[in-house]
């Protein structure tokens, strides 16, 4: 809620620094990573990414809403200007750093700012082009630079992972390795089976109150020592139906969009048990555990693709951050100050 309120509260300095931009010399130099040029067009565009994070973090933190002098003023001895500005340089960094481990793959040829608003002009002129002929377009009939750049850098990184991942010899020892110390992982859940008392009510909100009461009286002779089974009625008025249902691991998904909260409630429950009473798509119910069997675990052949997915996804990041960590950040100190001032006062 407060990064969407942030959204929103601050739109208008997104305006401002959507337009602003547009009619600036976007082409000069913000900074090199590892040799590569960041222009003023390409930060920009990573500042108008962490704007909103910045902002909830100073409205959470120090209790302040957007004003005229908000990006410029200090906090507790921070400035959000400052920090915008920081972490735009970090998340462009991180882009650039990926992009050119993706050139050295050869999964792209050009990985300059210039060379991804020609794309971008190409595919909204392809896209103009396909409407006016009726052809069918996925996605939006034009994109915008934000949205454009996402999709692009998501399909290069996973591109890139997926390489590394055909590259990535994963020995037997490190699945065996991983597939032991996390168990939990592959443990399916317990089957259970209950009992159910139901009592069904309509819309009318007469017949709840009714249903409710009779619920209620059931709950209060079970705590008094009847038997779960012998509480139901199907010729009382409204009846009380004695059901018997069973949860297993192969039916999770269905029973999460069918019996949700019968589902949770049955999960939490030990053999004997009763559950407190349960309000559900027109029905009270009593649930009382009557067996559950522990989940058995997916055996380890059946695993293994999964955990060289996973422990490949670790090396990718490990090596990522690494490579950040290595990158030489060199900054046109004149354009970065400028740059601020210009982009978000």
């Amino acid at each position: 809620m407060l990064l969407a309120a942030a959204i929103v509260l601050i739109s208008s300095v997104s305006l401002m620094i959507r337009s602003s931009y547009a009619g600036s010399n976007d082409s000069n130099i913000v900074a090199h990573i590892d040799g590569e040029p960041i222009t003023v067009r390409e930060y920009a565009q990573a500042l108008l990414r962490n704007r909103a994070e910045v902002y909830a973090y100073f409205k959470e933190v120090h209790g302040v809403d957007d004003h005229p002098a908000f990006w410029t003023s200090e906090y507790g001895g921070e400035m959000p200007l400052h920090q915008l500005k920081a972490k735009a340089l970090e998340d462009v960094e991180r882009v650039k750093v990926q992009q050119i481990w993706a050139r050295e793959k050869g999964l792209v040829q050009d990985i300059s700012y210039e060379s991804f608003l020609k794309n971008l002009a190409a595919e909204n002129a392809r896209r103009r082009d396909a409407l006016k002929h009726h052809q069918v377009v996925y996605g939006p009939k034009q994109y915008d630079e934000a949205s454009y750049f996402d999709m692009e850098l998501d399909n290069m990184t996973a591109e890139l992972q997926k390489q590394l991942h055909n590259e990535l010899a994963v020995s037997e020892e490190a699945v065996e390795s991983y597939y032991l110390e996390h168990q939990d992982l592959f443990k399916l859940g317990d089957s259970v089976k209950i009992n159910k008392l139901v009592v069904k009510y309509s819309d009318q909100a007469k017949e709840k109150e009714i249903a409710e009461q009779v619920i209620q009286a059931i709950q209060t002779r079970l705590g008094s020592g009847e038997a779960f089974e012998n509480l139901a009625d199907p010729h009382s008025q409204p009846e009380v139906l004695l059901e018997e249902q069973s949860f297993e691991p192969q039916t999770a998904k269905a029973d999460a969009m069918m019996w949700r909260d019968l589902l949770d409630a049955a999960q939490r429950l030990q053999v004997g048990e009763v559950s407190e009473i349960i309000d559900y798509n027109g029905a009270y119910y009593l649930i009382k555990c009557t067996e559950r069997t522990a989940g058995e675990a997916v055996p380890l052949d059946e695993a293994k693709e999964f955990i060289a997915l996973e422990l490949s996804e670790r090396e990718y990041a490990s090596s990522l951050e690494k490579r950040i960590a290595e990158a030489q950040v060199v900054i046109n100190d004149p354009i970065y100050k400028k740059v601020g001032e210009k982009y978000v006062d």
